[in-house]
Parts: C-alpha cells; sequence; structure tokens
C-alpha cells in the first residue's frame, strides 16, 4: 500500500473513526498540568528565610536543591474529562523529594503543594473542552454510519475533515482559557489558607499543555490531512470518464449504385 492508495477514497477515510476513538481516549490523559515556578520560588523562599532571621537547614544550597527537584514535575493534573466535565483534577500532593527532607519542612520553605485540596481546584465545566469532546463522539458516530453505506464517500470525508478541524479550533480555544482558570482557583485556594506564599499566586507556578491535549491535537490534524487529501488525490487506476454512446439510430449510411449487368456472351457458331 503506498502513499496514493492511502489518501484515496474509501481507504483514507475508514481510518477517521478509529482517529477520532484515539482522539476520545486522549481526554483520560493530562490536559494541562499545573507545575512549580522554581526561580519564582526560589526568591520567596530566601526573602522569607532573610526576613525571619532564621537560618534554613542546609543553608542555600539546601533550598536550592529542594525547590530544583520540584522543576518539571506537576503537582495539579487537569485530564481532558475534568475540563469537560468539571471533575476534580489529580493533585500529587505527597511528592517529597529527598533533598526537601533535610530541610526538616522549615516554614520558610513549605511543600507547594501540601494544602492543596482537589476539590477547591475544580475549574468546573470548560464549555469548549465540552464542545469538542461532544463533536468527536458524533464524529465516531457519523463514521460508523458512514462506513456502512448510509453516506457517500465524498460527504463522510468532507464530514470527518470539518469535524476533525472544529474540534482542533475547540482544543485550542479551551486551553487558552484554562490558565485563567487555574490560576482563580490557586489564588482562591492560596487566600483563606495562608498556606501559600503570600504576593502574586500565578507567578510561583507554570501552567503548561499536557500529553494528552497535544496527542488529540495531533491524532485531530491527522484526521483533517487524510481527509482532505481523500478529497483531492484520485486512486490509482481511475480513468477520466468517456463521452456515453449515443442511444438510437444514426445517421443513414450512403448505399453505392451497383455496376451495369455484364452482357450476354455471343452465340457459339453451329
Amino acid at each position: 500500500m503506498n502513499a496514493t492508495s492511502i489518501a484515496a477514497e474509501p481507504a483514507a477515510r475508514r481510518f477517521s473513526p478509529a482517529l477520532f476513538a484515539l482522539a476520545a481516549v486522549c481526554f483520560f490523559l493530562t490536559f494541562a498540568g499545573v507545575s512549580c515556578n522554581t526561580g519564582a520560588v526560589r526568591s520567596a523562599a530566601e526573602s522569607a528565610a532573610r526576613l525571619g532571621g532564621g537560618q534554613v537547614p542546609g543553608g542555600a544550597a539546601g533550598v536550592d536543591a529542594c525547590v530544583n527537584a520540584f522543576g518539571g514535575v506537576n503537582l495539579v493534573s487537569y485530564s481532558g474529562f475534568n475540563l469537560a466535565f468539571g471533575s476534580n483534577p489529580s493533585v500529587n500532593s505527597s511528592f517529597e523529594p529527598d533533598a526537601c527532607r533535610a530541610l526538616g519542612g522549615n516554614a520558610s520553605v513549605p511543600s507547594p503543594a501540601s494544602s492543596l485540596a482537589a476539590s477547591k481546584l475544580n475549574v468546573g465545566a470548560q464549555p469548549f473542552a465540552l464542545a469538542a469532546f461532544v463533536l468527536i463522539i458524533l464524529a465516531i458516530v457519523a463514521g460508523l454510519f458512514g462506513l456502512g453505506g448510509v453516506l457517500s464517500a465524498a460527504v463522510r470525508s468532507a464530514l470527518a475533515a470539518a469535524a476533525g478541524l472544529a474540534g482542533l479550533i475547540l482544543l485550542l480555544v479551551a486551553q487558552a482559557g484554562v490558565h485563567d482558570a487555574v490560576i482563580n482557583r490557586l489564588s482562591a485556594e492560596a487566600g483563606p489558607s495562608g498556606a501559600l506564599v503570600a504576593g502574586s499566586v500565578g507567578s510561583y507556578f507554570d501552567i503548561s499543555a499536557g500529553i494528552g491535549f497535544i496527542l488529540a491535537e495531533v491524532v485531530l490534524a491527522l484526521v483533517v490531512l487524510l481527509n482532505v487529501a481523500a478529497l483531492l488525490v484520485r486512486p490509482e487506476g481511475a480513468m477520466t470518464p468517456q463521452p456515453a454512446e449515443p442511444v438510437g439510430p444514426g445517421p443513414p449510411t450512403m448505399m453505392l449504385p451497383l455496376p451495369p449487368p455484364a452482357p450476354p456472351p455471343p452465340p457459339t457458331p453451329g
């Protein structure tokens, strides 16, 4: 099977339901992760130690080692389902690297995830994420009916490409709104509890796209490319349609005149 046969109809469109199903599975994975902004936390910890006049066990090097251990670690993870249906995220509150144990739980260097409650970090159902998930499910159903012959080949390709593009855009818009929603919840959590370092809460956290979001975008982009190619690429062996033969009697045929009959032979003398 070469590239042309993969892109040609109906082979490419047969992949669409499976690809949409894969995009739906991506909603089980992380769409947004909240990690520590180690630079901001380090500065805040050093400032708190100076203001308190105390010495942190292990000194500045110990604080740096502890803070650096949180770099790139998701303290809170929002799956696609958490964002689409408003369920509680996963909180990595038990994460405590060895470098932080030497500090003895000193108040100058609080654990960033020690007081984060999943229920209080729930950002609610994000409408664009929910719309993207519903669209993906509808695309799976439409693709399955299309494979049964309910929809024509061209209609299947056009609908699959449109659904893939719409889902891709909806997820991008949803992801853009997650940052503010998460920061608002973190700020609300930090305010009454006082467990987080005072100041602009958003500066102490990094919010990044998760593997589930990235895979879903790649899969939906692949759906769009395959189905657009299926509409544009003619399969091998396809012939340009020839004009149909005319139906009915043709024009009258010209009849040539027959030659005159040969004269009779002369009589034989007796």
